[in-house]
């Protein structure tokens, strides 16, 4: 772990930058072609909470090193912080295992704003964990924390659904009621509870491996201090 907070600061005061970047560019401002509904996918709003993550820490990071020094733990919101990454990992995996493959062929798929905001942001992320997160606090219970933020944006869109919001895709005629097919209870009808637990389980479980990891990086970084 780094104890650097001048380096910390920096680094996710850059990291907030390059995450602002690219989900601009996702939003395809640059081409005059924004719609709102945009806005309303799971990635644009994991993306968008990366983004606020980034500003956050920064900032408590600037006053830790401020009040306390340069040198110390700078390691903050560790539920909020498992909460967006193991959300972002779901989002790479999907995009880049289910989605790209399908439709790689299509220029709309290769663009920066996709690699940014399906890759990119997830390694500042990562990277950022690796560096300067202080392991061991969490609980075996945190994983359930980090449901909430999923289930939430499945209310969203049920009841985004309920007054027909549509949404826009680039390989869709734009007049799609749900974000995703497996959202869509008109034409899965049961299935779709069974494939949102199903997710939902998914999510839990790389929730529960991250504590694991967590855990495992806690005991070795105690040896290390032990020696």
């Amino acid at each position: 772990m780094i104890k650097n907070r001048r380096f910390a600061f920096w680094f996710r005061i850059l990291a907030a930058i390059g995450c602002l970047l690219g989900i601009l560019a996702q939003l395809d401002l640059h081409n005059g072609q924004f719609i709102a509904t945009q806005m309303l996918y799971f990635t644009f709003q994991t993306n968008l909470l990366t983004f606020v993550l980034f500003v956050a820490l920064a900032i408590r990071t600037g006053i830790d090193k401020r009040k306390n020094g340069i040198k110390g733990s700078a390691h903050y919101f560790y539920k909020f912080y498992g909460t967006i990454l193991t959300s972002m990992i779901l989002v790479s995996v999907v995009f880049w295992v289910a989605i790209a493959p399908a439709v790689w062929d299509s220029p709309e798929i290769r663009t920066y704003g996709n690699f940014a905001t399906h890759l990119l942001h997830l390694i500042l992320l990562i990277a950022d964990y690796i560096m300067f997160s202080e392991a061991g606090r969490l609980t075996k219970f945190d994983p359930l924390w980090f449901l909430i933020y999923p289930v939430t944006y499945t209310i969203q869109a049920g009841i985004l659904g309920v007054f027909d919001v549509r949404y826009y895709t680039p390989f869709s005629d734009g007049s799609y009621w749900a974000p995703y097919p497996f959202l869509d209870w008109s034409r899965f009808g049961a299935l779709t509870l069974f494939m949102i637990l199903g997710i939902g389980f998914v999510v839990f479980g790389m929730g529960y491996l991250f504590f694991l990891i967590d855990k495992k990086i806690a005991q070795k970084q105690q040896k290390t201090r032990n020696r």
